[in-house]
Formats: C-alpha cells, structure tokens, sequence
C-alpha cells in the first residue's frame, strides 16, 4: 500500500484530519537524516503535541479523569484483560483488549482488539489483530555465560481486521459505542484513510526510517502500532465512510418528500390499533442478518420504508437527511423497488417473507456488483421491519 491523502471531495469530508496535522505538524520542511538539527522540534505545533501529552497522560488527575473510567468500564462489559498502552511518544490514549491467548510449548497465539482515541483531535479507531510470537533457540551471544540454549523471541502479525467482523465484531461494536459515550462528537477513522500517507509528514516520535511515518494515523494515533503496510487486512477498509459524508442539500423535490412521509407517519401513529394487515403502511427497521453468517456487521436496510402508497415508496437511508421515492411493485410474492443513485438505476428485490399489522420480514438476494464486497456474493439478507407507531 502506498496510496497519498485522497478522497471524493464532492461527496465526503475528511479534510479535518489533514487540517488536524498540518496545525500540528511541519510537513515538508524535516530533514529526515538529520531530525534533530531541524525545525522539526522548534515547531510551535510540535511543542504543542509534547504540552497535549503531558496535559493529558503525565498529569495523573486528568489521566485518571479521562482515561481510566474508559478502561474499567471496557473491562467490567467485556470481561476480559483490557492493558494500558499510553506512551509519553505518542499522542493518543491506547488499549489493547485481549481476547484470546493460547500457548503452546514455545508458540503463543494472541487475538487482541486494538484502539486508540486521538489527543490532537475528536477521531478514534479500533483494529483487531491476530499475531503469534515464537521462542527460538539462537546462537548464544559472546558474553552469555549460562548454560543451556539461550532464546529469542520472533513475533509476527498474521492479519488486521479493520471493521466489526468475524470473531471481532462483538467486542468492535462494544468498544466503538463506549468510546462514542466517553468521548461524544468523536468521529471513527476508516482504515482506509487511517493508512494513507502525506508527503513531507514525520509523525511525532516515529523513526526516520519507519515506511509508516508519514501516515495519518502515525500522526494523530500511533506510529509504532500493528497496522503496517504490508499486514494483510480482513473486513471493509471503508466502514464508517458513510460518517464522513457531507450534507446534501435538498432539492424541493425532497422536501416534498420529507412533508409526505412525515405526514403518512403521523396517519400510522393515529391509526396504530384500528388498520387490518397490509404491506401498504409506513414501516421502520428493526433488525437484519446475513445467512449464511458471515460475521459483516455494516450491512444493513432502510431506517424507514413507506409503502403506504400502493405505487410509489419513500424510504430512508443510513446517514442522509434526503427522503428517496421510488416506484415499486408487488408481483408473485416479491416486492420491487426500482431505485436510482447517481443516475444510475437499479431495482431491489425482496421476498415478502411474512406480513402481519405489525412486522413484515423481507429476504433479498446481496448482489455483488451493487454491494462491492466479494464474500457476500450468494448470501441473503433477511430483514425485519416493525409497524411505525
């Protein structure tokens, strides 16, 4: 991976993490031979880091105050080791939530969740990794004097799970709600930006010569951390792009939308105990799963499906103000949306599982092309509605 700073302006926002390092930061002026005869430590910004970390992890009050609650509450909800990683180099508060350890004669295997909140500002991320180390026998050194083998240790990162995924995704979704209650406005930095580089960046307390220096993440987290180039990755590189993505300003068109839906979900409110079962009415999410369990947690339906008119459907989704309307059919057991985003269309397709006056359940076919996640091809997504009152 060797991929600069670069994103969709038109639709995300990222620019206040490079905002965020460039107050910080000297970027473009480090001599990266001769650091210490630089601007680099004179840097107002840079002195500023070393005045953030002393503030917030030396002073043992405001570590107390801010950090330790986290932690004990981590512990109590998880019940499970969860080990203080704060470094006076490094401009975060760190965990690592161990998991799983096994040891076997000279092999350990470890599961752990990683995370860290920033200190320079309102970001965070969680990472799960799966390593294991070894004790070798090794030539033993000249001046070793006793006897027997001497031993080395050689660890090794496996994989980085990078979103609530497989054996991480309890424990991920856990961590990220109570970072999100301890620290509120605290926004998720997807992997995918996490590891994308500046040109010119040298992270505080990083090596020279470390390949991670210049990353995001090595700037606002962490630059002696598990998540390295090269360490093969499992999950969506991208969960939590969607809490990056700018307002959209809406049309006339979508507050037409937005009056009649809110007008059809007060008519369900009036009407909650008197309405025989039909499809025809405004129903909210509930519930969804993949079958077969893949262990993704990101997939997930619309938060409102108005259905109230027998032709055309309002619905919501996750992370947008607008109303969508679309027209839609229901024809042998299916119901049929045909949708348009970015001009381009494309119809969704449910199997009308059940329907009562108060739950309908959906099944749809995932659609590689449409979803873009290669292990989700031949699975369904059920999902579960419940009456809006």
């Amino acid at each position: 991976m060797n991929r600069y700073f670069k994103f969709d302006a038109a639709k995300y926002d990222f620019w206040p993490l490079y905002e965020t390092v460039k107050k910080y930061y000297p970027i473009g002026i480090v001599d990266e031979e001769l650091r210490q005869d630089t601007l680099f430590n004179v840097y107002p910004g840079t002195q500023q880091i070393a005045q953030v970390i002393h503030d917030n992890i030396s002073v043992a009050k405001n570590y107390k105050a801010r950090w330790k609650p986290l932690q004990a509450a981590l512990k109590q909800q998880l019940q499970k080791p969860v080990l203080d990683e704060n470094f006076l180099s490094e401009p975060s508060y760190k965990g690592i939530v161990i998991l799983k350890k096994e040891t076997r004669k000279h092999c350990t295997v470890l599961q752990e969740l990683h995370f860290a909140i920033s200190l320079l500002g309102p970001y965070f991320c969680i990472y799960g990794v799966d390593s294991s180390y070894l004790m070798l026998a090794r030539e033993q050194r000249p001046n070793h004097n006793t006897p027997g083998k001497e031993y080395g240790y050689y660890p090794a990162v496996h994989a980085v799970t990078v979103s609530p995924s497989f054996e991480y995704e309890e424990a991920f979704l856990l961590v990220q709600a109570k970072i999100a209650e301890w620290f509120p406005g605290y926004k998720f930095v997807p992997y995918h930006i996490n590891m994308m580089r500046l040109k010119g960046l040298l992270a505080f307390g990083a090596d020279v010569h470390d390949a991670q220096a210049d990353t995001i993440h090595s700037a606002l987290f962490n630059s002696n951390s598990q998540l390295k180039a090269d360490t093969a990755t499992r999950g969506d590189t991208r969960y939590s792009y969607e809490q990056w993505r700018k307002p959209e300003p809406l049309s006339a068109a979508d507050e037409s939308n937005r009056n009649l839906l809110a007008q059809h979900m007060l008519e369900s409110r009036r009407n909650a105990d008197s309405s025989p079962p039909t499809i025809h009415r405004v129903w909210k999410y509930k519930s969804a799963r993949i079958q077969p369990p893949i262990g993704l947690a990101n997939i997930s339906s619309f938060p409102i499906l108005n259905l109230t008119d027998a032709k055309v459907a309002l619905y919501t989704v996750e992370d947008s103000v607008r109303v969508r309307r679309a027209p839609y059919e229901l024809a042998n057991n299916e119901l049929l949306i045909h949708a348009e985003e970015d001009n381009k269309p494309f119809t969704i397709r449910h199997t009308i599982a059940a329907c009562s006056a108060t739950e309908l359940r959906l099944t749809r076919r995932l659609e590689f092309d449409y979803v873009g996640i290669p292990q989700l091809q031949e699975r369904n997504l059920e999902v579960v509605f419940e009456r809006y009152t």
